[in-house]
């Protein structure tokens, strides 16, 4: 174990990657590694997906909700009169793969949020938000050009509306829910997350945590559902989010999930500037990192986990 993450710091140092942590569970023992001085807990940026998604395990677990419900079940009362006719199709598995039909993912970080500075200087004016306050009916008007089931569009608009829809199923925000539900119950050290204008948990990104609990996220599913003696989602719902649905690429994507290829012994959570989960189920392994840099994640994984 010692010698993995050994390997592992130094193919990261060796290419200059600015990272804070890594850390690995394997036969039951985990070890954490920090490479530098940095926040107690760090953006896990796309790794909020994973999350959102997990979530959604939990409460189809309790029979709260199923992923082939159609998404209108839990967002109808918000369609405006303007929408497209493709959400009569649209299930929560659909949301879930990003093949719900839209032609161009949005809701990304330079999207969301900006704020107007007086011209030639550093004196903020005031705040925009591009997508205006209210996130849901700005997505829900959208068109949608693809085909339902169809091509993969990799979107935060789609775990925005997962937001949504576990809010609905479970009486509380999403944060709240994984809050009470997962992150007390897996003895989590700290956690945050972001919310749109309007107060709902974002989903998409914006999920803060510490590398000792990132890992946790790995060691669920890599146990089937089972953490500190607690199943939080059914045995086979680790197969279900990470048996690949869509492409992206040369990548299959599952619920929330990648996969470099089909039948691979492992699949992994990314997120952006260098956020990794990797549930290696071929060695029983998990291997979880932080920090911020831009980086080539693929050429991590054929040295350590093909």
């Amino acid at each position: 174990m010692k010698d993995f993450l050994d390997r592992a710091q130094r193919f990261l140092e060796s290419r200059n990657i600015n990272v804070y942590n890594i850390a690995l569970y394997e036969n039951g023992e985990t070890r954490c590694r920090k490479l530098q001085k940095a926040n107690r807990l760090n953006n896990v940026y796309s790794i909020s997906k994973n999350f959102t998604a997990t979530a959604i395990g939990m409460l189809s677990y309790r029979g709260a909700l199923d992923v082939n419900d159609p998404a209108v079940r839990y967002l109808g009362e918000f369609l405006p009169p303007r929408h497209a006719k493709q959400w009569e199709k649209i299930t929560v598995g659909n949301l879930l793969s990003h093949t719900w039909g839209q032609g161009k993912g949005d809701f990304f970080e330079a999207e969301r949020y900006a704020f107007r500075y007086e011209e030639g200087s550093d004196r903020l004016m005031g705040e925009i938000f591009p997508h205006g306050n209210d996130w849901l009916k700005e997505i829900l008007s959208g068109d949608l050009p693809l085909k339902v089931g169809g091509e993969m569009r990799y979107s935060n608009a789609s775990y925005y509306l997962l937001s949504r829809i576990a809010e609905k199923a479970a009486g509380k925000t999403l944060f709240s829910f994984l809050t009470d539900e997962l992150f007390v119950k897996a003895r989590f050290h700290g956690y945050a997350a972001g919310s749109c204008p309007k107060g709902h948990t974002v989903g998409a990104t914006e999920m803060f945590f510490c590398i000792e609990d990132l890992l946790k996220l790995g060691i669920l599913y890599l146990n089937k559902g089972v953490l500190q003696g607690v199943r939080f989602f059914a045995e086979d719902w680790a197969k279900t989010a990470s048996f690949p649905r869509a492409r992206s690429g040369e990548l299959c994507y599952g619920y929330g999930f990648w996969r470099t290829q089909a039948d691979g012994g492992f699949y992994y959570a990314y997120g952006a500037h260098a956020q990794l989960v990797v549930i290696d189920e071929k060695n029983a392994r998990v291997f979880a990192m932080q920090g911020y840099d831009d980086w080539d994640e693929q050429a991590f994984l054929s040295e350590f986990f093909r």
